[in-house]
């Protein structure tokens, strides 16, 4: 008996903790960028329901906004034996590209889905749920990475938002859950920015977000902690704040999402000293959605 308990919490500790750590630990050895272009393959997004009506025309509307070709977006409502007007507020929307999938008999959400994607059309399938709302450029940040042969799956980052809007208290395990997606593109992003850094004329090069830059495994990095830079060639890592008054030749922004950077003051006034220490160049980069500020500056 002694066996199995200890058995049983090594399985519990390598769930919450190991796999973080195994991931980490792979991504040193195997860390290649993944390759992320527009492209805009047809896309079948399958909503699992029951028993919805109270927020189904939320989601449907939110779903519509996607900024994606319509000729190539398709949403499909999978009603999992639904006995309320779900059904009917999904046939409402017939005309605009939303299909009901009803399965013969109740049993499950994963049986609504199977059910759905035995009828959808898309090369792509995304799947969400009632309560998520995703950005209207959810969808292309999604289908980028499908550019790339390697990749057969992409997961999303939630975020918690509450009855006001903002983004509100997150439960420990869906910020670990979280750290452990983003982390590992993180990295994949801010190596192939350092990489192209290195190779750049021999300059300073003044980067943000130090742990993702310190683990980058990219020679001659350097982290700055009271102001103490070197201005030789190489990578410095620091954090805003740090380098007020001062120029860099290559400039890399990293994680310039809109949770990190939203369209708030004190926000724009360090997204702009960051953005101005640039003297050559500037990276800005992003796991999430850009932040508002910088996609108010880029033309549509």
């Amino acid at each position: 008996m002694a066996v199995v308990f200890w058995t049983c919490v090594v399985f519990v500790v390598y769930s919450y903790v190991g796999y973080g750590i195994a991931l980490a630990l792979m991504s040193r050895v195997r860390n290649r960028p993944v390759r992320r272009a527009p492209i805009t393959p047809s896309v079948s997004f399958i909503i699992a329901a029951h028993n919805e009506a109270k927020r189904i025309t939320e989601k449907i509307e939110n779903t519509l906004r996607q900024d994606y070709p319509s000729d190539r977006f398709e949403i499909i409502v999978a009603s999992d034996g639904s006995t309320d007007a779900t059904d009917e507020i999904v046939r409402s929307y017939a005309d605009r590209r939303v299909r009901l999938i009803r399965p013969d008999q109740r049993r499950g959400k994963e049986y609504a889905q199977r059910t759905a994607i035995a009828a959808a059309r898309g090369e792509v399938l995304v799947f969400s749920d009632v309560a998520t709302r995703l950005d209207p450029d959810g969808v292309r940040q999604i289908v980028m990475s499908f550019d790339d042969p390697s990749v057969g799956c992409v997961s999303s980052v939630d975020r918690m938002i509450g009855s006001d809007g903002r983004p509100s208290g997150e439960g420990g395990y869906v910020r670990y859950e979280n750290e452990i997606r983003v982390g590992a593109n993180a990295r994949q992003i801010v190596h192939r920015a350092l990489q192209f850094a290195h190779s750049a004329p021999n300059g300073p090069v003044y980067v943000t977000a130090a742990r993702e830059v310190l683990e980058s495994e990219v020679p001659r990095t350097r982290q700055v902690l009271h102001q103490d830079f070197t201005f030789a060639p190489g990578v410095e890592v620091t954090e805003i704040e740090q380098v007020k008054g001062l120029e860099f030749d290559y400039v890399i922004l990293v994680e310039v999402s809109a949770t990190h950077y939203p369209e708030r003051p004190a926000a724009r006034r360090l997204l702009h000293v960051g953005a101005t220490r640039a003297v050559h160049q500037l990276w800005l980069t992003s796991v999430g959605t850009p932040s508002p500020i910088v996609r108010a500056q880029i033309p549509s």
